[in-house]
This record gives C-alpha cells, structure tokens and sequence, in this order.
C-alpha cells in the first residue's frame, strides 16, 4: 500500500502539510495574476462556509474564497465549450464553483461575494478556470450580511454587573 507524501508550505497565516494531489492547476492563471498557477484550498477554521485559495508559488498570496450556494439559492453559471476543454470537463460532468470574498477593511457586514468572477473546479483533474460571466450586469455582487448589524468583536469582555439583567 502507498502512503502519500504531504510536503509543508508556509503561508501568512501559518504552515500546512498538503498532499501534492491535492494542488488544483489554473493553466491560465487567474484574471490579473496569470503568473500564479499552482494554488491549494485550505479551510482556516473547521465548518467556516470560507477558504482560503492559497498559491503554492507564494506564500504572501491567498484569496478568501466560498462556495456561492452557502448564502444563495440560484446562481447559474455559464461554462462554455472553451473553458469545459481547457478544465477537461466531460459533457454533463459536475464541477465544484467558488467565487472570490471582499471583505472592507473594519466593515465586516459589507463583505460581498464577487459573482462576475467565479472559479470553475474540475475535482477529478485538480483543474480550476475564472470564467467571467459577462451576461451580470445586473446582479454583479451579492451582500450576505446586507442590512445585518455585526457587533463589534473589539472588547468582548463583559462585567458581571452588565451581563445580569433585571428580570422583574
């Protein structure tokens, strides 16, 4: 029987052993960083709809990534003939769709989900693919949080005398 081979990768946010069958290939890159190819899903902390899309190459780029359907119910993507060849996608094949996370700076309840942007994952061949999807124009971004007041997360220490409250 076989054992993997895990090798360790440093990222900002610590380090990893990932089994090398485990790194997806962007053959084109990404839209504005064709450079990077080689990038790893890493879950930063157990049962988080987020991820980070973390590159092989360097250790300083990662992009927050989830899948769309953990907040939306509908999001059809387009995937055309060019991109299902380059992805080796079989007609009918599943595919796994993660879509970039912005998060403003101090605004948490702004964090937006990028829809013009989704990254195709073909699974069985660790291959992935941005494919734009240009017919969006109107629903470009999707708001999770929209209308939702976060609590500041800044002291969360609390005193016993503000914790109990009059219940007479």
């Amino acid at each position: 029987m076989e054992t993997e081979e895990k090798r360790c990768i440093e990222t900002r946010i610590g380090k990893y052993a990932i089994d090398d069958t485990a790194i997806i290939s962007f053959p084109q890159g990404m839209l504005g960083i064709a450079e990077k190819t080689k990038y790893i899903i890493l879950d930063m902390v157990e049962q988080s709809p987020f991820r980070l899309l973390q590159s092989i190459e360097d250790k300083e780029f990662a992009l927050l990534v989830t899948n769309p359907y953990n907040f939306m119910e509908k999001y059809p993507v387009v995937v055309d003939k060019n991109a299902r060849k380059l992805l080796q996608l079989k007609k009918g094949e599943p595919f796994d769709v993660l879509v970039t996370v912005t998060i403003p700076q101090n605004e948490p309840e702004k964090l937006s989900l990028n829809l013009t942007g989704p990254i195709i994952v073909n699974t069985r061949e660790q291959l992935a693919l941005q494919v734009p999807q240009y017919e969006r124009e109107s629903e470009r971004s999707f708001f999770p949080f929209e209308g939702v007041t976060i609590l500041s997360t800044q002291d969360s220490t609390v005193s016993a005398d503000n914790a109990i409250q009059d219940r007479a």
